[in-house]
Protein backbone atom coordinates (compact mmCIF):
# COMPACT_ATOMS: atom_id res chain seq x y z
CA UNK A 1 0.00 0.00 0.00
CA UNK A 2 1.43 3.34 -1.00
CA UNK A 3 1.70 6.05 1.62
CA UNK A 4 2.69 8.73 -0.88
CA UNK A 5 0.54 11.84 -0.61
CA UNK A 6 -1.35 12.94 -3.67
CA UNK A 7 -1.77 16.50 -4.83
CA UNK A 8 0.60 19.44 -4.99
CA UNK A 9 1.79 21.08 -1.79
CA UNK A 10 2.83 24.73 -1.92
CA UNK A 11 5.65 25.54 0.51
CA UNK A 12 4.78 28.11 3.17
CA UNK A 13 7.43 30.46 1.82
CA UNK A 14 5.71 30.49 -1.57
CA UNK A 15 2.35 31.31 0.02
CA UNK A 16 3.61 34.64 1.33
CA UNK A 17 2.92 37.72 -0.76
CA UNK A 18 5.72 39.86 -2.12
CA UNK A 19 4.73 42.57 0.36
CA UNK A 20 4.98 40.34 3.42
CA UNK A 21 7.19 41.69 6.18
CA UNK A 22 8.18 38.22 7.37
CA UNK A 23 9.76 37.26 4.06
CA UNK A 24 13.51 37.08 4.57
CA UNK A 25 14.31 39.04 1.43
CA UNK A 26 12.12 41.91 2.69
CA UNK A 27 13.93 42.35 6.01
CA UNK A 28 15.84 45.38 4.70
CA UNK A 29 13.30 46.60 2.18
CA UNK A 30 12.59 50.23 3.23
CA UNK A 31 9.19 50.28 1.52
CA UNK A 32 7.99 47.16 3.35
CA UNK A 33 9.41 48.38 6.67
CA UNK A 34 7.67 51.73 6.18
CA UNK A 35 4.33 50.02 5.51
CA UNK A 36 4.70 47.95 8.68
CA UNK A 37 5.71 51.03 10.68
CA UNK A 38 2.72 52.95 9.37
CA UNK A 39 0.29 50.15 10.19
CA UNK A 40 1.68 49.92 13.73
CA UNK A 41 1.28 53.69 14.11
CA UNK A 42 -2.34 53.63 12.95
CA UNK A 43 -3.27 50.53 14.96
CA UNK A 44 -1.70 51.91 18.14
CA UNK A 45 -3.31 55.34 17.85
CA UNK A 46 -6.62 53.78 16.82
CA UNK A 47 -6.70 51.91 20.13
CA UNK A 48 -5.49 54.97 22.02
CA UNK A 49 -8.26 57.12 20.54
CA UNK A 50 -10.97 54.49 20.93
CA UNK A 51 -11.64 54.25 17.20
CA UNK A 52 -13.28 51.01 16.11
CA UNK A 53 -12.38 49.51 12.77
CA UNK A 54 -15.42 47.50 11.78
CA UNK A 55 -13.80 45.66 8.91
CA UNK A 56 -11.20 43.00 8.37
CA UNK A 57 -7.94 44.47 7.14
CA UNK A 58 -6.28 42.21 4.59
CA UNK A 59 -4.22 44.71 2.61
CA UNK A 60 -1.25 46.90 3.58
CA UNK A 61 -2.69 49.62 1.35
CA UNK A 62 -3.84 52.25 3.83
CA UNK A 63 -6.24 53.85 1.40
CA UNK A 64 -8.04 50.50 1.26
CA UNK A 65 -7.93 50.28 5.07
CA UNK A 66 -9.62 53.67 5.35
CA UNK A 67 -12.27 52.72 2.80
CA UNK A 68 -13.08 49.48 4.62
CA UNK A 69 -13.41 51.36 7.91
CA UNK A 70 -16.70 52.95 6.81
CA UNK A 71 -17.74 55.87 9.00
CA UNK A 72 -14.40 55.85 10.76
CA UNK A 73 -12.51 56.34 7.50
CA UNK A 74 -11.95 60.04 8.08
CA UNK A 75 -10.24 59.35 11.40
CA UNK A 76 -7.95 56.76 9.84
CA UNK A 77 -7.07 59.10 7.00
CA UNK A 78 -6.19 61.73 9.57
CA UNK A 79 -3.96 59.23 11.36
CA UNK A 80 -2.24 58.37 8.11
CA UNK A 81 -1.70 62.05 7.39
CA UNK A 82 -0.36 62.53 10.92
CA UNK A 83 2.09 59.68 10.41
CA UNK A 84 3.30 61.16 7.14
CA UNK A 85 3.83 64.54 8.80
CA UNK A 86 5.79 63.10 11.72
CA UNK A 87 7.92 60.81 9.58
CA UNK A 88 8.61 63.54 7.02
CA UNK A 89 9.80 65.79 9.85
CA UNK A 90 12.36 63.13 10.81
CA UNK A 91 13.63 62.51 7.29
CA UNK A 92 13.84 66.25 6.57
CA UNK A 93 15.80 66.90 9.78
CA UNK A 94 18.10 63.95 9.02
CA UNK A 95 18.83 65.20 5.53
CA UNK A 96 19.50 68.70 6.82
CA UNK A 97 21.88 67.49 9.54
CA UNK A 98 23.73 64.76 7.66
CA UNK A 99 24.36 66.95 4.60
CA UNK A 100 26.04 69.68 6.66
CA UNK A 101 29.84 69.51 6.32
CA UNK A 102 31.93 68.75 9.40
CA UNK A 103 28.99 68.07 11.70
CA UNK A 104 31.36 66.29 14.10
CA UNK A 105 32.68 69.70 15.21
CA UNK A 106 29.41 70.39 17.09
CA UNK A 107 29.13 74.07 16.30
CA UNK A 108 26.07 76.08 17.33
CA UNK A 109 24.55 75.42 13.90
CA UNK A 110 25.11 71.66 14.23
CA UNK A 111 23.71 71.55 17.77
CA UNK A 112 20.57 73.36 16.61
CA UNK A 113 20.08 70.85 13.80
CA UNK A 114 20.71 67.93 16.16
CA UNK A 115 18.04 69.29 18.51
CA UNK A 116 15.59 69.60 15.62
CA UNK A 117 16.18 65.96 14.71
CA UNK A 118 15.96 64.83 18.34
CA UNK A 119 12.66 66.66 18.84
CA UNK A 120 11.24 65.19 15.62
CA UNK A 121 12.17 61.66 16.73
CA UNK A 122 10.75 62.16 20.22
CA UNK A 123 7.52 63.55 18.79
CA UNK A 124 7.16 60.49 16.57
CA UNK A 125 7.97 58.03 19.37
CA UNK A 126 5.32 59.62 21.58
CA UNK A 127 2.76 58.21 19.12
CA UNK A 128 4.24 54.70 18.94
CA UNK A 129 3.92 51.72 21.31
CA UNK A 130 6.60 50.98 23.90
CA UNK A 131 8.48 47.70 23.86
CA UNK A 132 10.38 46.45 26.91
CA UNK A 133 12.46 43.28 26.91
CA UNK A 134 13.80 42.56 30.44
CA UNK A 135 15.86 39.60 29.20
CA UNK A 136 17.12 41.14 25.98
CA UNK A 137 20.31 39.08 25.59
CA UNK A 138 22.02 40.27 22.42
CA UNK A 139 19.21 42.73 21.70
CA UNK A 140 17.37 41.02 18.82
CA UNK A 141 13.88 42.04 20.00
CA UNK A 142 14.80 45.67 20.86
CA UNK A 143 16.59 45.96 17.52
CA UNK A 144 13.62 44.79 15.46
CA UNK A 145 11.20 46.87 17.52
CA UNK A 146 13.37 49.95 16.98
CA UNK A 147 13.49 49.29 13.24
CA UNK A 148 9.69 49.37 13.28
CA UNK A 149 9.70 52.75 15.01
CA UNK A 150 8.74 51.69 18.54
CA UNK A 151 10.13 53.30 21.67
CA UNK A 152 12.30 50.44 22.84
CA UNK A 153 13.88 49.42 26.13
CA UNK A 154 16.14 46.44 26.72
CA UNK A 155 17.86 45.07 29.80
CA UNK A 156 19.92 42.08 30.82
CA UNK A 157 21.70 41.17 34.04
CA UNK A 158 24.64 39.75 32.09
CA UNK A 159 27.20 42.55 31.48
CA UNK A 160 28.48 40.80 28.34
CA UNK A 161 24.97 40.72 26.89
CA UNK A 162 24.56 44.39 27.81
CA UNK A 163 27.69 45.33 25.86
CA UNK A 164 26.43 43.31 22.87
CA UNK A 165 23.09 45.13 23.10
CA UNK A 166 24.82 48.49 22.93
CA UNK A 167 26.88 47.33 19.97
CA UNK A 168 23.86 46.01 18.06
CA UNK A 169 21.16 48.51 19.04
CA UNK A 170 22.57 51.75 20.45
CA UNK A 171 25.84 52.52 18.65
CA UNK A 172 24.62 51.88 15.07
CA UNK A 173 21.65 54.19 15.68
CA UNK A 174 23.88 56.94 17.09
CA UNK A 175 26.96 56.73 14.91
CA UNK A 176 26.13 54.60 11.87
CA UNK A 177 25.02 57.58 9.80
CA UNK A 178 26.44 59.37 6.77
CA UNK A 179 28.82 62.25 7.34
CA UNK A 180 30.36 64.85 5.03
CA UNK A 181 33.79 66.36 5.59
CA UNK A 182 35.66 69.13 3.89
CA UNK A 183 38.83 67.75 2.33
CA UNK A 184 41.22 69.22 4.90
CA UNK A 185 39.12 68.00 7.82
CA UNK A 186 38.97 64.51 6.34
CA UNK A 187 42.73 64.37 5.81
CA UNK A 188 43.28 65.68 9.32
CA UNK A 189 41.19 62.87 10.81
CA UNK A 190 42.52 60.19 8.45
CA UNK A 191 46.10 61.30 7.66
CA UNK A 192 47.03 57.94 6.14
CA UNK A 193 45.13 59.00 3.00
CA UNK A 194 46.95 62.32 2.64
CA UNK A 195 49.69 62.80 0.06
CA UNK A 196 50.97 65.78 2.01
CA UNK A 197 52.26 65.51 5.54
CA UNK A 198 49.78 66.39 8.34
CA UNK A 199 49.91 70.11 9.01
CA UNK A 200 50.79 70.93 5.40
CA UNK A 201 47.33 70.72 3.89
CA UNK A 202 46.34 72.71 0.86
CA UNK A 203 44.04 75.70 1.26
CA UNK A 204 40.54 74.89 2.47
CA UNK A 205 37.91 75.43 -0.26
CA UNK A 206 35.18 77.97 0.31
CA UNK A 207 32.18 76.27 1.90
CA UNK A 208 29.58 75.52 -0.73
CA UNK A 209 26.64 73.42 0.36
CA UNK A 210 25.88 72.65 -3.27
CA UNK A 211 28.69 70.07 -3.15
CA UNK A 212 30.20 70.81 -6.55
CA UNK A 213 33.04 68.31 -6.12
CA UNK A 214 32.12 65.56 -3.71
CA UNK A 215 33.71 62.13 -3.42
CA UNK A 216 31.63 59.36 -1.87
CA UNK A 217 33.47 56.64 0.03
CA UNK A 218 32.22 53.18 0.87
CA UNK A 219 34.82 51.47 3.03
CA UNK A 220 38.59 51.45 3.43
CA UNK A 221 39.49 49.74 0.15
CA UNK A 222 37.23 52.10 -1.78
CA UNK A 223 39.00 55.04 -0.12
CA UNK A 224 42.42 53.69 -1.11
CA UNK A 225 41.31 53.34 -4.73
CA UNK A 226 39.96 56.92 -4.73
CA UNK A 227 42.95 58.50 -2.99
CA UNK A 228 44.01 60.60 -6.03
CA UNK A 229 40.42 61.80 -6.40
CA UNK A 230 40.29 62.77 -2.72
CA UNK A 231 43.20 65.18 -3.13
CA UNK A 232 41.13 67.31 -5.54
CA UNK A 233 37.69 66.94 -3.97
CA UNK A 234 36.01 69.76 -2.09
CA UNK A 235 34.00 67.41 0.09
CA UNK A 236 34.25 63.77 1.11
CA UNK A 237 31.08 61.92 2.04
CA UNK A 238 31.21 58.67 4.03
CA UNK A 239 28.08 56.54 3.78
CA UNK A 240 28.41 55.01 7.25
CA UNK A 241 30.70 56.78 9.70
CA UNK A 242 30.72 53.98 12.30
CA UNK A 243 31.56 51.21 9.83
CA UNK A 244 34.24 53.36 8.22
CA UNK A 245 35.89 54.27 11.53
CA UNK A 246 35.85 50.69 12.83
CA UNK A 247 37.53 49.43 9.66
CA UNK A 248 39.98 52.35 9.51
CA UNK A 249 41.24 52.02 13.08
CA UNK A 250 41.27 48.22 12.87
CA UNK A 251 43.57 48.53 9.84
CA UNK A 252 45.80 50.97 11.74
CA UNK A 253 46.01 48.65 14.75
CA UNK A 254 46.81 45.71 12.47
CA UNK A 255 49.52 47.71 10.71
CA UNK A 256 51.00 48.76 14.06
CA UNK A 257 50.95 45.19 15.37
CA UNK A 258 52.56 43.91 12.18
CA UNK A 259 55.31 46.51 12.53
CA UNK A 260 56.01 45.47 16.12
CA UNK A 261 55.76 41.68 15.93
CA UNK A 262 55.53 40.98 12.21
CA UNK A 263 58.95 39.34 12.21
CA UNK A 264 57.45 36.47 14.21
CA UNK A 265 55.15 35.73 11.26
CA UNK A 266 57.41 35.29 8.22
CA UNK A 267 55.95 35.42 4.73
CA UNK A 268 56.24 32.63 2.20
CA UNK A 269 58.49 32.75 -0.87
CA UNK A 270 55.81 34.62 -2.84
CA UNK A 271 55.48 37.29 -0.16
CA UNK A 272 52.06 36.15 1.02
CA UNK A 273 51.16 36.34 4.69
CA UNK A 274 50.71 33.03 6.41
CA UNK A 275 47.12 32.14 7.14
CA UNK A 276 47.88 30.57 10.50
CA UNK A 277 50.80 29.49 12.66
CA UNK A 278 50.86 26.33 14.75
CA UNK A 279 52.94 26.72 17.89
CA UNK A 280 54.35 23.63 19.58
CA UNK A 281 57.19 22.30 21.63
CA UNK A 282 60.01 20.64 19.72
CA UNK A 283 62.17 17.62 20.37
CA UNK A 284 65.77 17.59 19.20
CA UNK A 285 67.18 14.36 17.83
CA UNK A 286 69.81 12.96 20.24
CA UNK A 287 71.90 11.61 17.38
CA UNK A 288 74.91 13.99 17.13
CA UNK A 289 75.05 13.47 13.39
CA UNK A 290 71.36 14.43 13.01
CA UNK A 291 70.28 17.15 15.45
CA UNK A 292 66.93 17.54 13.67
CA UNK A 293 64.20 19.46 15.50
CA UNK A 294 60.87 17.65 15.39
CA UNK A 295 57.59 19.40 16.36
CA UNK A 296 55.84 17.46 19.10
CA UNK A 297 52.45 17.41 17.42
CA UNK A 298 49.95 14.64 17.00
CA UNK A 299 48.82 16.04 13.65
CA UNK A 300 49.52 18.97 11.34
CA UNK A 301 46.08 19.61 9.88
CA UNK A 302 43.71 22.12 11.48
CA UNK A 303 40.56 20.14 10.74
CA UNK A 304 39.79 16.69 9.43
CA UNK A 305 36.35 16.60 7.83
CA UNK A 306 35.08 13.07 7.36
Amino acid sequence: MSTKKSGKITPSKKQLSDGSLIKWENKNNPEIINIARKLIFIAHNTLENGISIGARISSPNLGEVSRLAGTEGLNLLQLEEKYNQLWTAITTAEKDLYSTPNRHLETAEIKAKEKTLHDAIENFLDHMPRVFDPFAGGGAIPLEAARLGCRTFGNDINPVAHIIQRGSVEFPQKYGKPITYTRNEFLKLYPVFADEQPGKMVAEPTLNYGFDKITELDGYDDTVSKQPEIQHAQYIRIKNRLAFDVEYYARQMLAGAEKEIGHFYPRDKKGNSLFVNIWSRIGKCSNPSCGAKVPLLKQFYLSNPR
